[in-house]
């Protein structure tokens, strides 16, 4: 059976199977984050392109414990990346920073915010 535009039409219900002749795969440039700013972004030397591997760890002073499930896992800013040697590498990306392994599970920040899709459920721009 043919794939071409001469081929019968899929029984409704069913997807009909595409051929792709090329496909073009591009890396996710991290350097263009959509992250809002935050304060270090002020500070002389620190630029809003900078790699994500040569953002600070948040400390103390940012992150608090928290019980409850109000963790840097469940913020709508947390987000992971493969770093070098395909260890995670755990980001705010409010906040600009790296989060140690372990307190993403333990500790928040002030600026906690519930995920959109949590939230408001998956798409809301279509609504």
């Amino acid at each position: 059976m043919a794939a071409g535009p001469e081929a019968a039409a899929p029984p409704p219900g069913t997807r009909a199977r595409q051929t792709i002749s090329s496909v073009l795969v591009q890396p996710y440039d991290h350097s263009t984050s959509m992250a809002a700013p935050s304060s270090r972004a002020a500070a002389p030397g620190a630029s809003p392109l900078e790699p994500i591997e040569e953002w600070p760890y948040l400390d103390q002073t940012v992150l608090r414990t928290s019980r409850s499930h109000k963790v840097c896992l469940t913020c709508h800013w947390f987000r992971h990346h493969a770093g070098p040697n395909c260890v995670p590498l755990l980001t705010c990306q409010l906040r600009q920073g790296l989060i140690a392994h372990g307190e993403h599970i333990t500790h928040r920040c002030p600026s906690w915010t519930e995920d959109l899709l949590r939230q408001r459920g998956w798409a809301p721009e279509v609504a």
